[in-house]
């Protein structure tokens, strides 16, 4: 079911606002994106469009004007999610279904099948037997170190990686049936029914979301007729989604302060675009409010949550490296390394000896790969006590690792990575360096959080290509727009019939 809800803000803005023709709204964003900074943006809009001395659009003026575009279309986002969200039936203030059970049509299908009712054998059997490797899904950039030694520099991460073939397929499972038994069961059936629904690109979703924060400008203020500048140690946050569906890697961003109106406006844009009947995969990192807004929003919907390996990965490595002793010894692997960045990428390093840390490390990930969370917490409950230097991190990993945390949210990545599947959320990571890293975090620079947010919101909206018609015409929808759809757009920004 498709609704298009647009909303017109002309009638609502405040009196206090200045009005602002639809070309120098669009002018004044461009040059935003395009210099990524307030100061360059205002000279280069100055020079483009001849204004010298008097004429000349201040600094202050400049910036002002942007943070009125960028909040208008912040309030007009969020007023369309509400819409949205009670054309469907749902909460417009929670974004929660006011009731226990969804209608039909919003449901999930065959999808919400309990885990416990399946047969893994006949699930492995199945796929075995009509893996398709031409097709495995979206895939993913994640690549795992190459066993073989080889005597040439580290080679960059492949982001095109070819699932197995069907005769590979066995072999590929075999690891993972190895540790089956009556403890891991239900993780087992788990991990083969998300795989099933994941091979069929038309049926599934992939959310990825991850929050960003910039230093927060510090305040000033005049006393004694003097300019005080106050410390500020906050910071400014941005919670950023990305929504990736189809084989051709259609995508959408969303942005917003609040992770709240975050999940509104991607169930929204979900119920806009007939994706509701899908199957929910998301991953992120390891915050713990994002998985409690998953388990808030999505829960009459079947879904599976996924921790972001690299970030698994750096979390093992940085809390062994402060709980082991400094302590160097020979690499058991004997892998010469390389260096990879930098005037000295391509020539072999020197160091010839390991951190104790590293090694341990290694260990707990290569078991964390394979799935095997009961296993790695084992190994690190025998770590040898004369190698801990502070036994607090290590059961902070512990914590970490525990079922009942993110434990459980860990699956066998070997498994997903060999069948071409996702493995990781770089896709939101790409997303932050886009709209926010690029401009305010790489920079160095301090911002308001109005300035902030509505700079990201304006380069969303250029990257889901909605800035046009919400400059045309003050509308605001959260339907897909494609490239070849942008190509046949009127003057005002709207489809031709």
């Amino acid at each position: 079911m498709e609704v298009a809800v647009s909303i017109s803000l002309a009638s609502q803005l405040p009196t206090t606002r200045r009005y602002l023709t639809a070309r120098y709204r669009r002018d004044l964003c461009k040059e935003l994106m395009n210099c990524q900074s307030y100061r360059k943006a205002c000279r280069s809009f100055n020079y483009h469009r001849g204004r010298v001395d008097d004429q000349e659009i201040p600094l202050s003026t400049f910036v002002y004007d942007l943070i009125q575009e960028g909040t208008a279309l912040i309030d007009a986002k969020r007023c369309s999610a509400s819409r949205i969200l009670d054309s469907f039936g749902f909460d417009a203030n929670t974004g929660l279904y006011p009731e226990k059970e969804l209608p039909q049509h919003l449901r999930n299908g065959e999808q919400c099948a309990s885990v416990i009712e399946l047969d893994p054998d006949a699930i492995l059997g199945e796929l075995i037997e009509n893996w398709n490797s031409s097709a495995p899904g979206l895939e993913e950039a994640y690549s795992e170190p190459d066993l073989e030694e080889k005597e040439q520099p580290a080679k960059p991460r492949r982001r095109n990686r070819t699932a197995a073939s069907k005769d590979e397929m066995p072999s590929v499972c075999e690891n993972y049936i190895k540790w089956r038994n009556a403890q891991n069961m239900h993780g087992m059936c788990k991990i083969l029914r998300s795989w099933k629904l994941e091979t069929d690109v038309s049926q599934v979703v992939y959310i990825m979301i991850d929050a960003v924060y910039v230093p927060e400008q510090a305040a000033h203020h005049v006393k004694g007729g003097k300019e005080i500048k106050e410390e500020s140690g906050s910071r400014v946050t941005h919670w950023n989604v990305k929504v990736e569906w189809e084989t051709d890697s259609r995508s959408y961003i969303i942005t917003d302060e609040t992770l709240d109106m975050a999940f509104r406006e991607l169930i929204s844009f979900l119920l806009t675009n007939d994706l509701m009947d899908r199957y929910f995969v998301f991953f992120t990192d390891g915050e713990s409010a994002i998985f409690k807004g998953i388990d808030r929003y999505f829960s009459n919907w079947s879904h599976e949550t996924y921790l972001d390996f690299p970030h698994l990965e750096k979390k093992c490595y940085e809390l062994l490296s402060l709980a082991i002793i400094g302590k160097r010894l020979g690499d058991p692997r004997g892998k010469k390394e390389y260096y990879v960045r930098g005037s000295k990428a391509g020539q072999l390093k020197a160091q010839d000896k390991t951190s104790l840390s590293v090694l341990y490390a290694r260990r707990v990930v290569s078991i964390l790969w394979a799935g095997n969370v009961k296993e790695a917490i084992d190994y690190l409950n025998r770590i040898n006590p004369e190698h801990i230097a502070s036994k607090g991190y290590v059961d902070k990993l512990l914590h970490y690792l525990d079922t009942t945390n993110k434990g459980q949210y860990i699956t066998c990545y070997a498994l997903r990575r060999k069948a071409g599947l996702r493995n990781s959320s770089n896709g939101v990571e790409a997303v932050n360096n886009l709209i926010i890293a690029n401009d305010q975090k790489s920079s160095n620079k301090t911002y308001r959080s109005n300035g902030s947010h509505a700079s990201a919101s304006i380069a969303a909206a250029f990257y889901n290509r909605e800035f046009d018609r919400w400059v045309d015409k003050k509308q605001f929808t959260f339907e897909y727009i494609t490239a070849d759809q942008t190509e046949k757009c009127d003057d005002a920004g709207l489809l031709k019939t």
